[in-house]
């Protein structure tokens, strides 16, 4: 996903990664499952607040809410 900031198409770039994200999220779950319980609920959090930043920071991001 990183590799695509160097496209010089941009939309493409945002749509892949955008794309790639969703495998990203699964592989970011089924790694959790192997942690401890507790642990796994940090961690769990930790993501939920991580992938909700955008929300927060970008204007039109809350617009769509």
């Amino acid at each position: 996903m990183i590799s695509l900031v160097t496209l010089p198409i941009g939309m493409v770039s945002e749509r892949m990664g955008m794309f790639f994200l969703i495998f990203v999220i699964y592989d970011l779950y089924v790694y959790s499952c192997t942690m401890q319980k507790s642990r796994q609920q940090l961690f769990r959090i930790g993501l939920l607040l991580i992938f909700s930043l955008p929300v927060v920071i970008f204007n039109s991001s809350r617009i769509m809410l």
